[in-house]
């Protein structure tokens, strides 16, 4: 499983409610969850500036 697919499994398994994810969630789940958002923040950041395609 890619780490995008762990993330949409565990959006999906919590309503993709953050408040459900951050009061019931394990904290590995949370962990990847953030993991995946701020990866994926960084890459478009990046991508915007011209630093990656």
């Amino acid at each position: 499983m890619t780490e995008k697919e762990k993330a949409e499994a565990i959006a999906e398994k919590y309503n993709r409610s953050y408040g459900e994810l951050s009061k019931n969630a394990t904290p590995e789940e949370f962990r990847t969850f953030l993991m995946y958002v701020a990866s994926e923040s960084n890459r478009l950041q990046r991508k915007a500036i011209g630093l990656e395609e």
